[in-house]
């Protein structure tokens, strides 16, 4: 940190904030790419509201997850940090993927509800719930990553 006057704590959030905002794009134009790809093969139409509230639930968990990553970086080297990111990842993708997508508290249950959407039988009160739990875990893991920067010797 070359600059004094800039505190840590803003460098980190401004890092999440440009990152975030290319994992949410993506996300935003992948689904909607799926979205009109499904509309031309799908037996019945897709109802948009429950598909929304899913996709916005996994643009939650990608921002949980990008907190959790800042977090190990900060406590962390590069190579450890990303050896540690990819293994704490796959773990909670292989736990997503094992669990119902619907009765899960994990932050990744967004995940879980888009892939299997029509059998879910509330599917926007589920997106609601997985993607503020996922909110809250990342609110927190980016304020710990906060405390932990402004203590770090850079």
């Amino acid at each position: 940190m070359a600059v004094r006057a800039v505190p840590r704590s803003a460098v980190l959030v401004s890092w999440f904030v440009a990152y975030g905002l290319l994992l949410g794009g993506g996300i935003a134009l992948g689904s909607v790419g799926a979205y009109l790809a499904g509309l031309a093969r799908a037996e019945s139409p897709i109802d948009p509201l429950p598909y929304l509230a899913a996709v916005v639930a996994v643009v939650c968990t990608a921002l949980a997850a990008l907190a959790a990553a800042l977090l190990i970086g900060t406590l962390l080297g590069r190579w450890p940090a990303a050896i540690g990111v990819l293994v704490a990842f796959g773990a909670l993708l292989a736990a997503t993927i094992g669990g119902s997508p619907g009765g899960t508290l994990l932050p990744s249950a967004g995940v879980g509800l888009l892939a299997d959407l029509d059998g879910a039988a509330r599917p926007v009160a589920d997106a609601l719930r997985a993607g503020g739990t996922a909110l809250a875990i990342g609110a927190g893991l980016l304020v710990l990553a906060a405390a932990v920067l402004e203590r770090a010797d850079l």
